[in-house]
């Protein structure tokens, strides 16, 4: 035997099956401690753009409701009938409303699919 040999190399090959089983184990540990975090990092941001949607639409939704107030007044001051201002300014808006659900719809499932999917926000691995 040689004085300047490696221990590593004098160890039985149950020894060493052994020590790869444990580094296999420890390399599958980290993995799965990598994708939750991964995981948790990317519905992290997924709610956070959710949540600053949610308050954008609230107040849009607040001050389109007070623009529908005001048109059907308006209309109603028009037409002399307060009721019949309100009635017309939903037949108005309910075809924009349709409209607007079948076009803006799948721009917002687009974007969350997207910002879900990308990984823009994630380090890059070295």
């Amino acid at each position: 035997m040689k004085p300047d040999a490696d221990p590593d190399d004098m160890q039985g090959p149950s020894a060493r099956l052994e020590q790869l089983t444990d580094q296999l184990l420890d390399h599958l540990e980290t993995r799965w401690e990598y994708a939750t975090l991964t995981f948790a990092e990317k519905m992290s941001a997924l709610l956070s753009n959710l949540a600053g949607m949610i308050v954008a639409l609230a107040f849009a939704l607040m001050v389109l409701m007070l623009l529908c107030v005001a048109l059907a007044l308006w209309l109603g001051d028009l037409i002399g009938n307060k009721a019949g201002g309100f009635a017309l300014s939903s037949l108005i808006l309910i075809p924009i409303g349709a409209l607007a659900f079948y076009v803006i719809r799948p721009l917002f499932r687009e974007k969350i699919i997207q910002n879900m999917l990308s990984d823009e926000d994630l380090p890059k691995e070295s």
